[in-house]
């Protein structure tokens, strides 16, 4: 029972820093390619503009899908970057990362049941990558915390 509380415990916990990191996809994963840091530099410093510049560049310029997945998504085109990501899969069926990225993606949009479809696909593809088990856990929370019925006052006066 303890074990299992603190299972819930810990999913709660998590789905509160995947909401709070849902505001902005920021990704300071060490394998992030360069090309988009040099995107995200200007974006984490205040100049929209020319990080949109920079990403809008990038979609039209790069020939890696799962790059123009991550530009597409940083200017808000979540559909284009739907179908990016799932070229990027088809392209490689070890794109560990991808996968994970294209969930996350998922959990923005609310997809949850899709989102932990990729997150388990990513711990099947390389048990050893660990952001796949936390995508789940935080596609597992945010979907719980979404099934919960809304709090209703008890009437205390009747029995």
């Amino acid at each position: 029972m303890l074990k299992r509380i603190a299972e819930v415990a810990g999913l709660l916990a998590l789905g509160c820093v995947a909401q709070a990191a849902q505001a902005e996809n920021f990704d300071y994963d060490s394998r992030r390619p360069a090309e988009l840091r040099a995107c995200d530099d200007p974006r984490d410093h205040g100049k929209a503009p020319e990080a949109k510049a920079c990403y809008q560049k990038l979609l039209n310029a790069s020939r890696d899908p799962a790059t123009q997945a991550e530009a597409a998504w940083a200017i808000g085109d979540v559909k284009r970057a739907n179908e990016l990501f799932r070229a990027a899969v088809q392209a490689d069926d070890q794109a560990v990362r991808s996968r994970v990225r294209w969930g996350l993606l998922y959990l923005d949009t609310h997809q949850f049941s899709d989102a932990g479809d990729l997150f388990k696909e990513a711990i099947k593809t390389d048990p050893d990558d660990r952001s796949g088990a936390f995508g789940d856990v935080a596609a597992d929370g945010r979907a719980i915390r979404r099934r919960r019925p809304p709090h209703r006052h008890r009437d205390h006066r009747k029995g």
